[in-house]
């Protein structure tokens, strides 16, 4: 029977089309089944069936029940995909945090290969910043880190260098050591990527040691002065404490560490000093200094009372003093007026001529028949203002002067150069300068200064001066006019 709408095919006994629902002729219906069957056969089973069933719209809802089935199956495919996806991405980002994290630090036993690390061990003591250190040096060839006392170090080049405070070795548990510090032993692993953990113990002695002390003045432990007073310089750590003889002196000590003392000679011409220095984390540093004053000396026979420069305004210098009542007097470097005496008890008076302004040095010997003598330098001063002081000086030519010791007496020069030595502190300050130009060699010149500048080892400075003959083989500038440098 075919759909008078769609012409589509269907069953004899359809009362709708199976295709579109619309409504079949049933005169059709009838007279298809007479056709194909008896009439009474057929008009039964029609009757039964059109008894049986009811006008429904059934063939359209199953139209769209199979509609709506395909749309489900395309959303459970795109879910597919998306959780696909998801798991994809969630994978690699687990791979690559375990091959980067996970994986050197819980290597598989199946990675770890046969290798020995090699290891040689050194300790040395040191001081970083005022702070008392050891430091262990590992070398090794295959090792790449080294953990020592929670300190993780990587190995660069095939060494490692763990630096460790003597404080925080102290604290640790050891065998103590004869006066003070203890004998420490430390774990020290070290690893590398496939390959073992090295593990080993290094001992070392850990000692207090004492506080840091650079005496500036005097140097030696016993000295020899002609001065009334004795210039004690010192550079400690900050903070230090410093006891002179029992007398705390630590507020003295400046912000840098620096130390300056003087202390009186003429009561006690023979004196002991002892210097303790406490700094914390060192022991304590004890530091004697003996001091003589040379006029104490009994085969001394010649003092005189003036202080020295002796200054005038005058050429002619008026000198007074004490020697043996039958001594006889010489001036070398300077002009002597003949005309003076020695009384009974040796007191003396004499006269020399200053040629120079500036500084005049002269040497006053003092000799009598029995082969005893003696000699001083005295400097003499014959004031004048620095512009005309300076306006007077010459270019020092160093190898010119120091093989000479008489060119150029009395002359004023001009030097720059380094201070690199501090010789004295007393009554005047000497010092070493190196007045090179490069580090290829040193020229040094010895300075005696009259002046307020205060003369540190390592300044630049800029000097004028009266060159007179060498001391200790190098030449000899007496200055007043002293100016740092840039």
């Amino acid at each position: 029977m075919r759909c008078p709408n769609c012409n589509t095919e269907n069953e004899n006994h359809y009362r709708y089309c199976y295709y579109c629902g619309q409504q079949l002729d049933e005169d059709a219906i009838r007279q298809t089944a007479k056709e194909d069957i008896s009439a009474d056969t057929a008009k039964e089973s029609y009757d039964i069936y059109i008894n049986q069933q009811e006008p429904t719209e059934h063939p359209i809802r199953r139209s769209r029940k199979s509609r709506r089935k395909d749309d489900r199956a395309l959303t459970m495919l795109i879910r597919v995909c998306i959780v696909i996806i998801i798991v994809s991405i969630l994978a690699f980002a687990g791979f690559i945090i375990y091959d980067k994290f996970i994986k050197n630090r819980f290597p598989s036993h199946d990675l770890i290969h046969d290798i020995d690390i090699t290891a040689d061990y050194s300790v040395m003591q040191d001081t970083i910043d005022d702070i008392p250190v050891h430091k262990l040096k590992i070398e090794t060839d295959t090792g790449e880190r080294v953990f020592v006392l929670g300190q993780t170090v990587e190995v660069k080049d095939g060494v490692a260098e763990v630096i460790i405070e003597d404080s925080k070795l102290l604290s640790l548990e050891g065998e103590e050591l004869e006066g003070g510090g203890v004998k420490v032993s430390l774990e020290v692993v070290i690893s590398a990527d496939g390959a073992k953990d090295r593990k080993d113990r290094v001992s070392f002695d850990v000692s207090l040691r004492p506080a840091p002390l650079k005496m500036i003045h005097p140097k030696t432990e016993e000295y020899v002065t002609d001065s009334d007073s004795l210039t004690i310089s010192m550079e400690v750590l900050p903070k230090s404490n410093i006891t002179i003889n029992g007398d705390n002196f630590s507020d003295l000590v400046t912000q840098d560490g620096k130390f300056e003392k003087s202390f009186d000679l003429i009561e006690r011409p023979e004196r002991e000093f002892e210097i303790v220095v406490s700094t914390d984390k060192f022991s304590d540093r004890i530091h004697r200094i003996k001091v003589v004053k040379d006029d104490n000396d009994s085969n001394n026979i010649l003092k005189i009372h003036e202080k020295q420069p002796i200054k005038t305004s005058e050429q002619w210098v008026k000198i007074t003093g004490i020697t043996e009542p039958n001594a006889e007097l010489k001036v070398s470097g300077a002009e002597l007026n003949p005309d003076f005496t020695i009384d009974e008890n040796g007191n003396f008076t004499i006269y020399v001529k200053t040629a120079n302004i500036g500084y005049t040095l002269c040497t006053l010997a003092a000799s009598v028949d029995d082969g005893r003598s003696s000699s001083m330098d005295i400097a003499l001063e014959r004031p004048t203002t620095e512009a005309e002081y300076t306006s007077r000086a010459w270019e020092f030519t160093y190898d010119e002067i120091v093989d000479d010791p008489q060119l150029h007496n009395g002359q004023i020069f001009l030097l720059n150069g380094s201070v690199k030595e501090i010789v004295s502190l007393d009554d005047k300050q000497v010092f070493i300068l190196d007045v090179s130009q490069d580090d290829s060699t040193e020229k040094l010149v010895y300075v005696e200064y009259w002046g307020n500048t205060n003369i540190k080892e390592g300044q630049n400075l800029r000097i004028f001066g009266n060159r007179w003959g060498n001391k200790d083989d190098i030449p000899r500038i007496l200055t007043q006019f002293v100016y740092i440098a840039s």
